[in-house]
């Protein structure tokens, strides 16, 4: 039986060169070394979105390949769904500082399918799916159904975005 490992994490931290939003995290670099060793992982898959090189794809020493490097656009062409009507309304009757984001479900089910042919395309024997934390159930539960013994973490570094040092 084929073996994934499912991270589930946030695009800031997986050091990719072309998203506009990354922040340093020297954690993150350990944690996938050490999962990457603890699990004997021949096989990396990224939803990296195009936006690499990233940390996973420099350090991989199996295969590696970005899942969605390009279902993000082809998705919301496909599965177009009104995702600023909530934002509009929430700006207009309140002063916040942060919004949700409302997230389609046709266009990530479509994207999370397409990682997976992807996935099952591939040879390996330990994988690990390195993805948006909104994705890591469902793309461990998916996985799942699919025949594959599934893991998951969840890595959510909050000192990063507090920017605290200590407890």
């Amino acid at each position: 039986m084929q073996n994934l490992i499912v991270l589930g994490t946030y695009h800031n931290v997986q050091g990719l060169k072309n998203f506009g939003g990354s922040l340093t995290d020297p954690d993150y670099r350990l944690i996938l070394e050490y999962l990457k060793q603890k699990h004997d992982v021949d096989f990396i898959f990224e939803e990296a979105s195009g936006h690499g090189p990233s940390i996973a794809s420099e350090t991989a020493l199996g295969g590696y390949l970005d899942v969605d490097s390009e279902t993000t656009n082809a998705a919301l062409s496909h599965c177009a769904e009104d995702s600023h009507s909530l934002v509009l309304e929430i700006l207009s009757k309140f002063r916040v500082q942060e919004i949700p984001t409302k997230m389609g479900l046709t266009a990530q089910e479509w994207r999370e399918a397409t990682w997976i042919a992807k996935i099952k395309a591939e040879q390996f024997t330990t994988g690990l799916v390195i993805c948006g934390v909104a994705h890591t159930l469902s793309i461990a539960f998916r996985l799942k159904a699919e025949g594959f013994g599934v893991e998951t973490y969840c890595y959510e570094p909050i000192k990063i975005w507090t920017n605290k040092t200590g407890p």
